[in-house]
């Protein structure tokens, strides 16, 4: 990680339709925020190819085999990112809301102390502050479901591993 930045990037195309410039009416906007301006194109298929050879140089990975995404060292992954309001949402508030919430935890306290400060929320913005992280560019709460349940999975996988070098 380099000083003072996030491994976060953007990338989209835009159309200019509308501008106050009329040299940008009609021109295709390759835009990568990651400090740089967004680089100009006259044609849409010129853009997508400059799109294309961004990604491949990005993630390793060619645009057009993205189904079959390999995650490779020092490369970025692209985030599935949820900008919508779905019912799962609304129902999970709903039984929070109507939810008894006094549970008492029957794990040692030893294990309650690690699992709350895990979970701390002012421990992880110092966490990310310390290795110079920006939250306010991270989408960690846009995930979306998908992205989440590989990381549940890959949660799972750790805890057979670690429970079953604990019994090793």
């Amino acid at each position: 990680m380099t000083h003072l930045s996030n491994s976060l990037f953007e990338v989209h195309i835009t159309l200019r339709y509308k501008s106050e410039v009329s040299t940008f009416i009609n021109k295709y906007i390759l835009c990568v925020f990651t400090g740089r301006t967004g680089a100009i194109y006259s044609r849409k298929t010129d853009a997508i190819n400059a799109f294309h050879a961004l990604f491949l140089d990005k993630t390793g990975n060619e645009w057009s085999k993205r189904g079959n995404f390999q995650k490779l060292p020092n490369k970025h992954y692209p985030l599935e990112i949820d900008y919508g309001q779905h019912a799962d949402n609304e129902k999970m508030q709903k039984l929070l809301e109507s939810a008894n919430l006094d549970i008492r935890s029957k794990l040692p306290n030893a294990v309650q102390d690690l699992v709350k400060m895990i979970f701390n929320v002012e421990t992880m913005k110092q966490a990310f502050l310390l290795f110079e992280i920006d939250l306010t560019k991270m989408p960690l709460g846009k995930l979306s479901k998908n992205q989440l349940d590989k990381a549940y999975e890959i949660l799972t996988e750790l805890q057979i591993l670690v429970t079953s070098g604990a019994n090793a």
